[in-house]
């Protein structure tokens, strides 16, 4: 039986039987599994002589992190018969035991070892209650990195939360997609906030549901940060947080409006932005540093047309998705200097004055598309059409050199394109109105990919 590192030893009770077997202390340790199972030692008549050593004992990789020993039996099982074997792992100067395990086999492998740190194996056959002397191995697990999954992107699909492969192919339906509420994805699930229902469920790798809390009705908002901690706004305006594990704590008691904007950065920073008492439209924005529930000083936000969205970066920089007002409706992702920084100018991360939509990626960049051309009212003296064909793709870093390469083969919404981007800087697009689908760009640019079909909405990237 295949086990992963690490669990509860659990043979401690099987042993102790045995008046001479090593005592084990309960607790949290690695083990392994022997390739033709395990087995208790059983209770029989004391032995008087112990066999003598396992010989041929080998230890190879298994793996990136696992490792098989290997042996062949003793040459002689002393004055009973041989009833198997002990293993004993050891980590260390101080050789703190990580594992004692029983087997009749002569082959065991132990999984979800740590590279680079060296393991000492010490291995002992048994007749009855009386073992060999030891047979120390040593053992040190490459530090070669493993080849990266393939990214995975997210997105709603008819009512769905989906996932498929960043290539393409049939999507997986992880979940229902909440009619308020709303839904994040980190590296080992997805959390999902339905704000009627009031709970928040996660989902594993496996797809497996766990109710992390309840009594959530109303909640408007929900972002997750990398180790799958929940920040949700909570229907009194207060910040509840919720570990990947259901421990709940209150981050922030109710402060500003009810609603809010809720963020995560790639530095593990909460943005909040909301509006001051009595405002009807956001005012402020304020951060958390990641894992504390002080925050940085207040930052005035005083964009007050229309608002569609907001999303942090680094070092509590953040990006609003808004209207430029007056009478052209001009819609544009704004950089904002940062959550408790001076405040500055709001420049647009638009390189000229088109249909445009976009969104901060695991490369750390914001991706821009840009549209073909954008009018302004109508004029009978000097028409205008309108062209919201892709024709650019903008790669805006926090910090650097803002590049823009040439794109096609999809048609831009400024409110109903969804983005997000890898941590190769391909760019995924999930869009629910010019070009329904979801779609892929390279980020050096060329026509899109089509990876799924049908109206897409709220792209979200793992990996």
């Amino acid at each position: 039986m295949k086990r992963s590192l690490p669990v509860v030893v659990a043979l401690a009770t099987a042993l102790a039987c045995l008046g001479g077997a090593p005592a084990l202390a309960a607790g949290t340790v690695p083990t392994g599994s022997a390739s033709s199972g395990t087995t208790a030692a059983p209770a029989a008549a004391r032995a008087t002589a112990a066999p003598s050593v396992p010989r041929s004992v080998t230890v190879v990789a298994s793996g990136a992190t696992g490792a098989v020993i290997s042996w062949k039996a003793p040459a002689t099982s002393g004055s009973g018969s041989l009833l198997g074997y002990s293993l004993d792992g050891f980590v260390g100067a101080a050789k703190q035991p990580i594992s004692t395990e029983w087997t009749s086999a002569t082959t065991f492998r132990y999984d979800d070892l740590t590279p680079g740190v060296t393991y000492r194996l010490q291995l002992k056959a048994w007749n009855h209650d009386v073992a060999s002397k030891p047979v120390t191995v040593s053992y040190t697990v490459p530090t070669t990195p493993t080849t990266p999954a393939s990214p995975t992107v997210f997105a709603v699909v008819g009512g769905q939360i989906v996932s498929v492969p960043s290539t393409g192919g049939a999507a997986t339906v992880v979940a229902a997609a909440p009619a308020s509420g709303g839904w994040d994805v980190d590296a080992k699930g997805v959390t999902v906030l339905d704000s009627a229902a009031g709970t928040l469920v996660r989902h594993d790798l496996a797809n497996k549901a766990t109710t992390l809390a309840t009594g959530l009705v109303g909640a408007a908002e929900l972002t997750v940060d990398a180790s799958g901690t929940a920040f949700v706004n909570t229907a009194d305006g207060g910040i509840a947080k919720i570990t990947a594990t259901g421990a709940r704590s209150v981050l922030a008691a109710p402060f500003g409006s009810k609603g809010k904007q809720l963020s995560v950065g790639s530095d593990g920073r909460l943005v909040v932005l909301y509006a001051a008492s009595g405002a009807s439209f956001y005012t402020t924005a304020r951060s958390y540093p990641a894992g504390s529930s002080t925050p940085t000083a207040d930052t005035p936000y005083s964009r007050s047309y229309g608002f569609y969205d907001m999303v942090a970066g680094p070092t509590g920089i953040y990006y609003t998705h808004d209207n430029a007002g007056g009478g052209t409706g001009f819609v544009s992702w704004l950089l904002q200097t940062g959550a408790g920084a001076p405040s500055t100018p709001s420049p647009s991360l638009s390189t000229r004055i088109t249909t445009n939509a976009g969104g901060y990626g695991n490369d750390g960049v914001f991706h821009s598309l840009q549209a073909a051309k954008i009018c302004f009212g109508y004029s009978p003296v000097n028409p205008c059409v309108a062209d919201d064909t892709l024709t650019e793709l903008v790669a805006s870093p926090a910090a650097g050199t803002t590049t823009v390469v040439p794109a096609s083969g999809l048609r831009v919404s400024p409110t109903g394109s969804s983005v997000d981007a890898d941590t190769a800087g391909t760019v995924y697009v999930a869009d629910a109105a010019t070009s329904p689908g979801l779609w892929s760009v390279a980020g050096s640019g060329g026509a899109a990919k089509l990876l799924l079909a049908g109206a897409a909405r709220d792209v979200k990237v793992r990996g």
